[in-house]
């Protein structure tokens, strides 16, 4: 089911529209209403482009029944102007939006069937456009262009209030959102020198991992491979993800092979990712040759239900975010909590495997393994900290402030991706590729009993890439004795 959820995104519509928003037939049925939100920055606070701040209505509207009248209230105006549309009454948490025969008894509002407003609000950002269809007359038509003056999340909300006894009205036509850098909204325009600069890191991550595996090809270690894998990875992504979003503020459109490619890749990269720093803490490539057969099979579990439960709640949060196709929200609901399980076993698993290496290498008294264990713990255990504060962060701001705080959304999904390539790049530094390739570290210090004191430390650091130290011959590994 969810393989062929996947690939009927991935091969429907070449592209949707998100800037532009079509409405083919559209029912708004009694009581009902169309509400598009959308993120603008005005000309002259835009932080960059030059072009007009506009949105643009055209619209038509045709009444079931004709031999009537009715009336639809349309609607144009921006965050600051909300206040005045509505009536909150003595629930401040609901909105009534259409007067009722009861709230005009207790004097609420003045006409039933029509939607409160505060008649005397002015404003250059706020207004009220009356669709009024006379009897006989079956269709009505919107056309305008607004211009976009203060910077904000702007609203278009139509309204068929039922005691305006309108009945069913089918809505055909576009809306087009443009900022003046192109359609991408308002609230995602962080994400183009963001994913610019993320791209650059990645590839001179890639070019210079590159050169390290040539220059020590001879030998290299399994996890160097899935460490090259990764990062292969994350570049794809980012590639993918800047591609996107220059032809979504292009074309204002969404290409969806594109789209669910870029989240393919970048679920991929978080579950291999997340598989390399497991191993990584159980000592797999230091302190050990291979995992055993139960914790592999474990991973693999983890990891496949990492990667189906992720690109499933990915793909369906970003269709609802950025298209109108009728992705249910349960899909997000039905993956939040055993996504939020599968954290939970994850940083169970390594920080219980890394207090077991530690363990194990002070036992061994293998201190310069040890220090590069304690440097990967202390880095995992600031990025739990971190998550955890800008997890809550994210939550306290969206609930007191919501589209008030339009200006950093793009910061929550941002922070994500730079935790992820700053924790590959602690482990590939530590076990960069080196000239020792040909040995694992435990081995060298196991095997070779000779090694001690001064000489152990030499050779352990040059290993697990902490300091790199002048070539040595056969003979310097080995301590002369002592004569007595």
């Amino acid at each position: 089911m969810f393989a062929l959820f996947v690939l009927i995104l991935a091969c429907g519509p070449g592209a949707i529209e998100a800037g532009i928003f079509e409405y083919d037939h559209l029912l708004i049925k009694s009581d009902g209403r169309i509400l598009e939100r959308f993120a603008m920055w005005s000309q002259h606070d835009t932080p960059f482009g030059s072009g007009n701040s506009t949105v643009s209505i055209n619209m038509s509207f045709q009444k079931s029944n004709h031999q009537t009248t009715g009336v639809l209230d349309g609607f144009f105006f921006d965050i600051h102007d909300l206040p005045h549309v509505g009536y909150r009454g003595h629930n401040p948490y609901h909105r009534y939006l259409c007067c009722t025969p009861d709230m005009v008894a207790r004097n609420a509002c003045a006409e039933a069937g029509r939607v409160v407003y505060d008649k005397n609000y002015r404003s250059d950002s706020f207004d009220h456009h009356e669709l009024i269809f006379h009897a006989g007359v079956a269709s009505l038509h919107w056309e305008q262009t607004y211009e976009v003056k203060h910077s904000g999340v702007q609203y278009l909300l139509i309204v068929n209030c039922a005691d305006s006894h309108t009945g069913t009205v089918v809505t055909n036509g576009t809306t087009i959102w443009r900022n003046p850098f192109g359609y991408l909204p308002g609230d995602d325009w962080g994400f183009l020198p963001f994913y610019s600069s993320m791209t650059i890191v990645y590839i001179v991550t890639l070019v210079v991992w590159v050169i390290l595996l040539l220059t020590f090809r001879s030998g290299l270690l399994f996890l160097q491979h899935c460490i090259t894998v990764v990062v292969v990875l994350g570049t794809a992504e980012l590639i993918l993800l800047l591609a996107d979003t220059l032809q979504y503020n292009r074309n204002g459109e969404i290409s969806m092979p594109l789209l669910v490619s870029a989240l393919t890749v970048s679920t991929l990269k978080e579950t291999l990712s997340r598989l390399l720093i497991i191993a990584v803490c159980l000592g797999f490539g230091v302190t050990r040759q291979r995992l055993s057969i139960p914790t592999f099979i474990g991973m693999g579990i983890y990891g496949v239900f990492f990667y189906l439960l992720s690109e499933l709640s990915q793909v369906s949060d970003a269709l609802q975010e950025k298209t109108m196709l009728p992705i249910e929200t349960v899909w997000s609901i039905y993956t939040f909590l055993p996504l939020l399980m599968l954290d939970f076993i994850f940083f169970v698993w390594i920080f219980w495997g890394l207090a077991w290496v530690l363990r194990d290498l002070r036992l061994r008294n293998e201190q310069v393994k040890a220090r590069m264990y304690r440097y990967l713990f202390v880095t995992l255990l600031l990025t739990l900290i971190f998550s955890l504060f800008m997890a809550f962060l994210e939550v306290a701001v969206l609930a007191m402030f919501a589209d008030g705080a339009w200006k950093i959304w793009w910061v929550w999904d941002s922070y994500w991706h730079f935790l992820y390539w700053a924790v590959l790049a602690v482990i590939a530094i530590i076990w960069r590729p080196n000239r020792n390739n040909t040995r694992y570290a435990y081995e060298q210090l196991g095997t070779d009993a000779s090694v001690a004191g001064g000489d152990e430390e030499e050779v352990e650091l040059d290993e697990l890439g902490g300091v790199e130290t002048e070539p040595a011959g056969p003979a310097e590994l080995q301590r002369e004795p002592s004569a007595e």
